[in-house]
């Protein structure tokens, strides 16, 4: 294993940079699809088991993954979140702003705080654009969802939410002024 995030359920189930990782549950480890799947297959929920070595020595861990687990987890460097940003944000590429300038800047502390770092300019990825959306906006709600949250996590909430076409109203922070805009779905 190469990394085990802080406080993360991989660190908690003692996981440590070095350990090899030979099976989850029954499964051998052929892959990291291997591991996809187990997860794939876990609920909202639950409990994953992982056998490997550390030092040559047998070892079994066990992870337990918290409710919303999947929505924590971090897409933004796949592939595939490109085509997840046209289909639900519109083409936004949102980055999570540092508490302090959403005080400074005077935004509810419920706010999304999700700063507008690029609008896409072709095809899909320009929908937010043309709506409206400009880069350093900030996002405060989508259709009533507020709370801080990460990028990747707004995307699985409005894909298991809002599965279709059509707009979501959104609150936005433009320098001092606060719009509403309606973020497109495809």
């Amino acid at each position: 294993m190469k990394e085990a995030t802080p406080g993360g359920a991989a660190a908690a189930a003692g996981l440590r940079v070095g350990d090899t990782l030979t099976s989850v549950g029954e499964a051998p480890i052929i892959s990291a699809a291997d591991i996809a799947w187990a997860l794939h297959r876990l609920g909202d929920k639950g409990t994953l088991v992982l056998g490997g070595t550390r030092n040559g020595e047998a070892k079994t861990w066990t992870l337990e993954l918290e409710d919303g687990w999947r929505f924590r987890s971090d897409i933004s460097r796949r592939v595939g979140t490109w085509g997840l940003r046209g289909m639900v944000l519109g083409g936004l590429l949102l980055r999570s702003m540092p508490e302090d300038r959403l005080k400074a800047l005077g935004l509810p502390e419920d706010s999304l705080g999700l700063e507008v770092e690029m609008a896409g300019e072709y095809g899909i990825h320009a929908a937010s654009r043309k709506a409206g959306f400009r880069k350093g906006d900030i996002l405060g709600s989508v259709e009533g969802l507020k709370g801080r949250m990460t990028e990747s996590e707004l995307i699985g909430r409005l894909l298991i939410s809002h599965p279709g076409k059509g707009s979501l109203t959104t609150t936005v922070a433009r320098g001092e002024a606060r719009l509403s805009l309606q973020l497109p779905l495809q």
